[in-house]
Order: C-alpha cells, then sequence, then structure tokens
C-alpha cells in the first residue's frame, strides 16, 4: 500500500513524509476502530486497553492491538520500508495507540521517542476528510532548544509529563489537516523534531491510528518503560 520511495528531504529535514494511499487502508481502520469502546475525560479518548506503560496490563493491551498489529505487519512490507530493512532489518517491534479527539481537543508540543523506536505511521480512519478551518492540524516542528543542562536526555520533564518539551518557541516545518486519502510517517527517533494537534474547532470526531515501528532488541533494554525516571534527579 505504500510503494513509492520515502520522500527523505521531508522526513529527515522537516519531520514528516505526507504519503498518498489508497483510501482503502483507512477505510479497513475505520471498521476496526468502530468496535472498539473509548474512555476517558474531557475531549481526548483512547480505546480500554491503550493506557501509558506504566498504567498498562500487558495481556490486555496485547489482545486489544493484535488485530492493528497484524494489518500493519502487513503495511511494513511495502517497498516504502526498504532503506530500513536493508539496514536494520524487518521491524519487530510494533507499537499501537489510538486517538479520539472530540471538539474542542487539542495536544500540545511533544516528543515520542523515549521508546528507542524509528518511525511513526500517523493514519486517520475518519467519516470526513477535514479542512483547513475545522482545526485539529497536525504541526511538525524544530523547538529552539533541546534540553536543561543537567538534565540527562533532551525534553526531559518527567515531573510534569514524560513527553513534554521545555520551550513553545517551536519553528513549524510541517502541516497536514488529516485527510483519508494520506498518512503522515514521522520522525520518531530525531529528537530535534517535535509535533502537537490544534485545537479541534469543528463539531466532529477526529481519529487517529499510531503505529510505531521499530526494533525488539532495542525495546528490551529500554529502561523507560520501566519508570526508570522516577528515580532520576531532576534541577
Amino acid at each position: 500500500m505504500l510503494n513509492r520511495t520515502p520522500n527523505f528531504n521531508d522526513l529527515y529535514l522537516k519531520g514528516a513524509d505526507i504519503v498518498d494511499v489508497d483510501p482503502s487502508l483507512n477505510a479497513m481502520l475505520y471498521g476496526m476502530i468502530m468496535a472498539e469502546t473509548f474512555t476517558g475525560d474531557g475531549a481526548i479518548q483512547n480505546p480500554v486497553w491503550d493506557r501509558e506503560y506504566h498504567e498498562r496490563d500487558l495481556d490486555v493491551y496485547v489482545n486489544g492491538k493484535q488485530p492493528y498489529l497484524e494489518f500493519f505487519q502487513e503495511i511494513v512490507k511495502s517497498n516504502y520500508f526498504d532503506y530500513w530493512n536493508h539496514i536494520y532489518g524487518d521491524f519487530d517491534e510494533i507499537h499501537i495507540n489510538i486517538n479520539k479527539v472530540d471538539q474542542t481537543g487539542q495536544m500540545d508540543w511533544h516528543f515520542d521517542g523515549y521508546d528507542g523506536t524509528l518511525l511513526q505511521l500517523l493514519c486517520y480512519p475518519n467519516m470526513d476528510d477535514f479542512v483547513e478551518k475545522d482545526g485539529g492540524h497536525l504541526l511538525v516542528g524544530r523547538p529552539d532548544t533541546l534540553y536543561n543542562e543537567g538534565d540527562p536526555m533532551p525534553h526531559w520533564h518527567p515531573k510534569s509529563s514524560l513527553d513534554k518539551i521545555l520551550t513553545s518557541k517551536v519553528e513549524v516545518t510541517q502541516r497536514f489537516v488529516p485527510n483519508t486519502n494520506q498518512i503522515v510517517v514521522l520522525n520518531n527517533n530525531d529528537p530535534s523534531f517535535v509535533h502537537k494537534v490544534t485545537q479541534l474547532t469543528a463539531d466532529k470526531q477526529r481519529h487517529t491510528v499510531i503505529a510505531t515501528l521499530g526494533y525488539s532488541s532495542l525495546w528490551s533494554k529500554n529502561k523507560i518503560k520501566s519508570r526508570y525516571f522516577k528515580d532520576t534527579k531532576l534541577i
């Protein structure tokens, strides 16, 4: 389904590659998410099985993501991924997250790369496409700073939120209005890129299925997922 080569300039210089796909990709995902039970307070909700690492029941998560995992295991066989497959091997660690955003919902600038993965596929299985005035845009950008001196990692702010960034000054490099005929491939490995979702102003629901691609050899050694940051002294 992704049979063109990546736009490496966009992916590595702008932080994201916007890829045309057959509408059947998002249509199949839409059928799957309609069977989900979403929970959460406020304008952003997730399926009952989709929780943060430290809140997650592993068996519940594995069972919940299984249909999506099988779907994306086929997607990553596409020619688009030849570069990573030839250099690093086949992606064998795939995580799934699903967000439902209702009117007024938004997400601040953040960085998702602490799980050690390389790419995120952001798919938008919605009833309707969005237009500029609807809001709910995905923005990708470069922040003006990556760290506080003395903190152990870029964007390190776990007392408030692990993925929160340290500045509001971000130069936007990519803007995407959710479209059922496109997906976004996000550079999830480079901390010089962050992303956000602008406020959804239209009376619509905005669904995103996120497949995060990586390698079990890296994931098995990742200390963040076991709450390593709780014992880290912060300035």
